[in-house]
């Protein structure tokens, strides 16, 4: 493989080189931006806002004793 590599490096013109050589150090920068978790703005907004609601959905369902209310259970207290 190697010297497959080498033969057609060689049959290329210097530019082409640059910008054979210019390609993959993109190609790497993408790869490693992808496998380190870099995240777009848009991403981590979004995980906020869920993080927002499932707080919110947190504080909805306890009561003040702090015991957790069970899906369609009333939050009022008989005395």
């Amino acid at each position: 493989m190697m010297h497959t590599l080498n033969n057609l490096t060689r049959n290329l013109t210097p530019p082409q080189r640059k910008w054979g050589a210019l390609t993959v150090a993109v190609l790497i920068v993408a790869l490693f931006s992808l496998l380190t978790g870099c995240d777009s703005k848009a991403d981590q907004e979004a995980r906020q806002r869920q993080k927002e609601q499932d707080d919110a959905m947190k504080q909805l369902t306890h009561q003040g004793d702090g015991k957790v209310r069970k899906p369609g259970e009333s939050g009022f207290k008989g005395y």
